[in-house]
Order: structure tokens, then sequence, then C-alpha cells
């Protein structure tokens, strides 16, 4: 397994966790700012690196048999269901810890949707986690219906 793809994998869990520090927890009141979507600039972008450097090691490294391709794809199509089920159960509660977005009460009333405690909606591991099951997946079908 090339290092490049193993530093960005490891660089992207730290940046989650570091989106997770900045993001301000519901039941505190923040009028700091929102220093956490720095994080969140930088996360897209290694996510998009990584995701073009897992692409390269699975597209052109591993030759592997159209019987394991189709378990690949099956599990993938398993795990992306999961956590996209998990994503939106996460948001869903967290706009709800919130006091959600048209209520006068909600900490979050007057503020855009992404804000100081909503960082962790749009980068964590639910979102990295459906980015790799989406490669491994277009990656199977690829494999599975190429002429060899």
């Amino acid at each position: 397994m090339p290092i490049r793809l193993i530093v960005l994998f490891i660089v992207n869990i730290v940046n989650i966790y570091f989106v997770k520090i900045f993001t301000v927890e519901p039941d505190v009141i923040s009028g700091n700012g929102n220093l956490g979507v720095l994080f969140l600039i930088i996360g897209y972008i290694l996510l998009l690196f990584f995701s073009i450097e897992l692409r390269k090691v699975i597209r052109y490294k591993y030759l592997i048999s159209k019987r394991l391709n189709l378990i690949i794809l099956l599990v993938s199509i398993l795990i992306l269901a999961i956590t996209i089920l998990s994503e939106y159960r996460y948001v869903v509660d967290l706009i709800n810890q919130l006091g959600g977005f048209g209520n006068p009460e909600s900490v979050i009333y007057r503020l855009s949707f992404l804000n100081q405690y909503t960082n962790t909606m749009f980068l964590n591991i639910y979102i990295f986690i459906i980015i790799i099951s989406l490669i491994m997946m277009i990656n199977s079908v690829e494999k599975l219906f190429h002429k060899q």
C-alpha cells in the first residue's frame, strides 16, 4: 500500500477530529465566530486528494477476480447505505439538539446553515466512509463490466 495513501488517510482523520473540536456543542453559547470552517475547507481539499490517491491505487495496482469484485461491490453498497442512514440520523439529531432552524428559541435561529454549531454536519467520519464506499463501488462496477 502506498505511503502517500496512508498519510492522506491519517491526515484526513486528524482533520475530521479538528472539525469536531472547533464545532461548538449545542448546549454552549458561542459568539466568537466559526474557526471550524477553516478545517472544513482544508478537509474538503484533503478529501479530494485522498479520493484521487485511493482511486489510483485500487484502479491500477490490484487485479482481482470478477467474483471478488462483485463481493466488494455488494459490501460497498451495504456500507454506503448504512453510513448514509447514519449521516441522516446524525444531522437530524444535531438540528433537534440545536432547536431547529425556524424556531426563534433555537440556538441557531439567526445563523446561516453553516455555522459554529453545524460544522460536523458537513465533514465527519460518516462522510469520509461514504466517499471511500463510493470509490470502491465505482471501481468494482468498472472492473465487473470491463472486458479483459
